[in-house]
Formats: structure tokens, C-alpha cells, sequence
């Protein structure tokens, strides 16, 4: 009976962390550029029991399912023609570089980007205030008349002023989340090859849809409901057993 109760606790675990990751998904359903999480799970280590020594045969009790790992969801979001000069997307894959402020590189599918004007010169930014930047990693300097084209070709005054820095990752498994559409990829893993077109006034959106987030919620917060009251169905089984004792 005791291990009905680890079975029914970890099925509660697995739907909390389904859960968690579900509410990532819900709370960035409009941030541009944000690949969708999900969680994949494997079954637990079973237990093996055998009878009585001359009774012969044995049983296998499963023990439920643990979490195996954190998978994105690296399927293209819906692009949108805004026509805005600073809004950039990725036609395929690769991913916009950007600096953190602090020298740190992350990257990003989210090309909303805008003018940051410091010392007299103008920086083209995301909402966080992160820099994109070229194959020299110097930050993108632009002014209203700045094109890109698809090579992403940086074309400002008439001349080529560079080449934004599109990357892609070896392997998908070399791909870290660090939440709000952004990751990390090793030094080692980062490729220039496989990489898409730029498109220049368009934004890819987020990939999570809110109505299959929403039915994936409510299913899963049932599967926690379901496997709470199975714990509590055997916590009651075994009052009355103790009971009986008496």
C-alpha cells in the first residue's frame, strides 16, 4: 500500500513540473520569438517482487514516471510583415546575437528591435536593451534610412556597413533556454552553416498558441487532481485496515 503513495506522489511531481513549464509557455505566448516548452517523462525503475521460497513466480510493480528532461519546441512561429526598418526575422533557421550590456552573448529568434541613442551614436536594441550584433561582435549602429538583406548584408548611407551575426547550433541538444525567448549555446557549438534569410520588416512570433496551452493545463492540473485523490484513497484504505487491528 506504501507504495501506492510513491507512486501517486510522483505522478503529482510529474504534473506540477508539466504544469510549470505549461505556465512559461501561457506567459510567453506574445513574446516574439519564443520557442514553446515541454516536458518528457520515462517511466520510474519497477519493483520486483517473488512468493514464498517454493511457491515460484514473481511480480513487477511499476513506479510511476519521473521527468527525463526539458525539451524545447524549436518549430518556427508565425511571421508578421510590419514594414517597421528596425523589425527583423529569420526565415529558417539561426539566430540573432545579442550582447547583454555586460559582454555576455545570448541569442535570440526575436528581431523587434529599436534605436538606442548613447553618446551620440545610435544602437539597435531589443525590449531588454540587448545590443544585436554583426560577425565582428561590434554593436549594430543604425539610422532611419538602415536595410538589411536577405545575406544580412548591413546597408546604411548607400554602403555596406557589415553583416549581422546569424548562428545556428551544432545540435539542437546544444541549445540552453534561459527563459523570455533567449538562449545560450557553447563557444563550441555555435555554426554559421544551416542558417536562414533575413527578412527585413517582419517579426517571427512566439510558437506557443494559447488555446492548445490552455487545454494542456486543464489537463494536467486534472491528472494532479486525479492522482491527489488516489494518495488519499489509499490513506483512508489503510485507516480502516489499521482499524481493524484494534
Amino acid at each position: 500500500m506504501i507504495q501506492g503513495y510513491y507512486s501517486a506522489a510522483g505522478a503529482m511531481i510529474a504534473q506540477q513540473i508539466r504544469i510549470n513549464a505549461i505556465s512559461d509557455n501561457i506567459a510567453n505566448v506574445n513574446t516574439d520569438g519564443y520557442k514553446r516548452r515541454q516536458v518528457a517523462f520515462e517511466g520510474a525503475l519497477s519493483s520486483v517482487y517473488y512468493n514464498d521460497a517454493g511457491a515460484g513466480g514473481a511480480y513487477r510493480i511499476g513506479n510511476g514516471v519521473a521527468p527525463a528532461r526539458d525539451v524545447t519546441d524549436m518549430s518556427h512561429g508565425p511571421v508578421d510583415i510590419t514594414g517597421e526598418a528596425f523589425d527583423l526575422a529569420i526565415d529558417g533557421e539561426g539566430f540573432f546575437t545579442l550582447d547583454d550590456g555586460g559582454g555576455r552573448l545570448v541569442y535570440s529568434r526575436g528581431g523587434s528591435f529599436s534605436l538606442s541613442h548613447e553618446d551620440g551614436v545610435s544602437y539597435l536594441t531589443d525590449s531588454r536593451g540587448y545590443y544585436l550584433l554583426d560577425t565582428t561582435l561590434g554593436r549594430v549602429t543604425a539610422n532611419a534610412d538602415i536595410a538589411v538583406l536577405g545575406s544580412g548584408a548591413i546597408i546604411r548611407g548607400g554602403g555596406l556597413a557589415g553583416y549581422l551575426r546569424i548562428v545556428n547550433a551544432a545540435r539542437t541538444e546544444d541549445i540552453v533556454p534561459l527563459g523570455g525567448g533567449l538562449y545560450e549555446i557553447p563557444p563550441g557549438a555555435v555554426t554559421a552553416e544551416g542558417t536562414g534569410a533575413v527578412l527585413q520588416g517582419a517579426v517571427e512570433r512566439s510558437n506557443a498558441d494559447l488555446t492548445s496551452e490552455m487545454t494542456s493545463l486543464i489537463r494536467a492540473q486534472r491528472l494532479f487532481g486525479l492522482n491527489s485523490k488516489v494518495a488519499q484513497t489509499i490513506d483512508e484504505m489503510k485507516a480502516a485496515a489499521n482499524s481493524l487491528r484494534k
